[in-house]
This record gives C-alpha cells, sequence and structure tokens, in this order.
C-alpha cells in the first residue's frame, strides 16, 4: 500500500497507471494478479470504480480467492458501501482463520463497521487487528471510532502510537485515501482533528 501520499507530479500517476496495468494484462485469466491489479488502481492510483472491477473480475474467476475477498473490503469501504465491505470480509476470512494477512481483513471490517456507524464494532474489530499486527490503518480506524463513541482518551492514545510509528503522519498527509462520500472523509478528518493528530 501506498507510504507517502498522492503522486506529484502526472509523470508520476502515468508511471503508477502503468504499474497498475501490468498485472491484469499479464493476468486477466487469473484472480490473484486481477485482485492485486484492482488494489493498486483502487488505492495507489486513486481509481477505485476500475480497481473494483477488476477485483469483481476476480472473484467471477474464483469465487474462493482470499486475496479477492480481501481487497474487495477495502475497496467496498472505500466505495461508500459498508454492509458489502463487511459482508466480503468476513467471506474471506471464513476459509482460513489462521491467514498470515487476518489482520487485514479484521482492519477492513474495522473500517466497513466505521462507515456503517458501528463504532463499538469497529474499535472490537481494529482492536482484533492490532492483536495480530500493529498497523497504521487499524490505529486509524481505531482512533476515529474511539472519538465517535466517546472514548476520547483511547482515541487519542491511538493517535500517539500512529505518531511513534510515523513521526511526520499528519491529517493533511491522509486526504490521498479513496473515500468516495465526502461525508466519509469529512468525518475521518473531524474526528481525527479531535483525537489531536496534527494538521
Amino acid at each position: 500500500m501506498r507510504p507517502t501520499g498522492e503522486p506529484t507530479t502526472r509523470a508520476d500517476l502515468d508511471q503508477e497507471t502503468r504499474e497498475a496495468e501490468r498485472p491484469a494484462d499479464l493476468g486477466s485469466n487469473y484472480a490473484d494478479a486481477l485482485s492485486w491489479s484492482g488494489l493498486a488502481f483502487a488505492y495507489v492510483v486513486g481509481d477505485v470504480e476500475t480497481g473494483a472491477a477488476l477485483v469483481e473480475n476476480a472473484l467471477y474467476l474464483n469465487p474462493n480467492s482470499a486475496f479477492a475477498w480481501r481487497y474487495n473490503a477495502w475497496i467496498s469501504g472505500w466505495l461508500g458501501q459498508p454492509e458489502r465491505a463487511i459482508e466480503s470480509a468476513l467471506r474471506g476470512m471464513r476459509p482460513s482463520p489462521v491467514d498470515p494477512l487476518l489482520w487485514s481483513f479484521q482492519a477492513a471490517l474495522a473500517y466497513g463497521h466505521f462507515f456503517a456507524g458501528h463504532y463499538g464494532e469497529a474499535i472490537n474489530w481494529a482492536e482484533a487487528s492490532l492483536r495480530e499486527r500493529l498497523n497504521p490503518e487499524a490505529l486509524r480506524v481505531m482512533a476515529v471510532s474511539c472519538a465517535l463513541d466517546n472514548r476520547l482518551d483511547q482515541a487519542r492514545k491511538s493517535v500517539v502510537q500512529l505518531l511513534q510509528l510515523n513521526p511526520s503522519l499528519r491529517i493533511s498527509g491522509l486526504r490521498w485515501l479513496p473515500f468516495r462520500r465526502a461525508d466519509d472523509w469529512a468525518r475521518y478528518e473531524q474526528v481525527l482533528r479531535m483525537a489531536r493528530l496534527p494538521e
């Protein structure tokens, strides 16, 4: 996943688009390659709709692909389809409850519940993800969900952990996140501010 934010120039964006297209070209009939390509389009290039279509194709080719269900969960959340995000993450986790990437399914579930307004459930899944692996995705959703669930001290502790992982993290540096519903980003930004993540 992209570590630093949006491409800074048109040339950067063109290069990222070419890199995202390559797995789809090489593996149009291979579900995992399509899934990786879908994630790259959605998360790296910011073309969430193309990413969603690629992952849908992957699921058509292999309805049992854990990769595809995991990326479908993330992309559905970004598109503003939280119930589908939750369903996809749960379905992907079912066949492999000891998957080494279980933390990512759980973080995607936490985001699905956050987008759906189920803040207590979001916190539970974020905690589960963090027990598997310390990761910024779960810490961010933990911070925003705790703030909205009136657990402001816990939200601020999550922000402290985020800043320990990445001292340069700022709200402005997260504006590349590919949320398609303006309300989702507005709520996310507002509560990160409440939790004292620097501007």
